[in-house]
């Protein structure tokens, strides 16, 4: 081998250590913010059992996550995956607006409870991220760290809902939610909370049409439709109407009043 090869034989075995350690060192430093974004903005402490970066691919990829609210006695876990793969740019991810092209997430739990009419955990979740907005207006830091995404799937979701008084209305599983359009149209809004609503409207809208697997109870989801989201689609669709028509008069009269 001439002393040419010998140099670039050289050069790789220096440059692929110093590639790895790098994106070590973001994997840990991007593990270290997230535990902090969770729980200073919406007050969940976040579990998270090892988080690798590639930057070639540009992805970041989380394993075994989970949010519990830190307020919560029962501690229920809101959301929890096995695994969760984000492309993006990763030099970006340390900038004040992180824009993730592409997210899936696999074997994701959702577990949505509702405390009162209007107050869910996502709903407090939401206004725990107000307050941390609110609070660093007032302290004259309007910079906040905001996101944005592309387009999002997550693959075998199994969601519970339950509401007031502990009332399981489903407990079900979904192949596939997508969700997309939360671009950069988004940037400076609560794109979490855009992301949520997105999430729960898909999950009603597969359980009521009967692309799920599981228990849930029709009339109290309908129910729950007409309470908390009395201006949306749910409730226009071909399968709901045929439910109706087949023994559930009764709704028909709820739905009326």
């Amino acid at each position: 081998m001439g002393k040419s090869g010998i140099l670039l034989v050289g050069l790789v075995l220096v440059t692929i250590p110093a590639y790895f350690a790098r994106d070590v060192w973001i994997a840990n430093v991007v593990e270290e913010m997230l535990h902090y974004q969770a729980e200073t903005k919406i007050n969940h402490a976040m579990s998270v059992s090892d988080v690798s970066v590639d930057s070639d691919l540009g992805r970041l990829i989380l394993n075994q996550v989970s949010l519990t609210p830190l307020d919560d006695p029962q501690k229920l876990q809101a959301l929890a995956t096995d695994r969760a793969e984000l492309d993006a740019d990763v030099s970006g991810l340390f900038s004040p607006h992180v824009r993730v092209r592409h997210a899936r997430a696999y074997d994701v739990e959702v577990a949505l409870e509702y405390v009162a009419p209007g107050v869910s955990n996502f709903k407090l979740m939401e206004r725990a991220y107000r307050s941390f907005v609110e609070q660093r207006r007032a302290e004259g830091r309007s910079r906040l760290l905001e996101w944005d995404m592309d387009q999002l799937d997550l693959y075998r979701v199994h969601f519970i809902l339950i509401d007031i008084n502990g009332q399981l209305l489903a407990d079900v599983q979904i192949p596939k939610i997508s969700v997309s359009t939360l671009s950069t149209k988004n940037s400076g809004k609560e794109n979490f909370s855009l992301l949520m609503r997105q999430v729960q409207l898909s999950v009603l809208k597969e359980t009521l049409r009967g692309r799920v697997q599981g228990e849930y109870d029709t009339a109290g989801l309908l129910q729950l439709v007409r309470r908390e989201m009395p201006r949306s689609d749910i409730l226009d669709n071909g399968m709901v109407n045929k439910l109706k028509e087949a023994g559930k008069n009764f709704l028909e009269g709820w739905l009326s009043q």
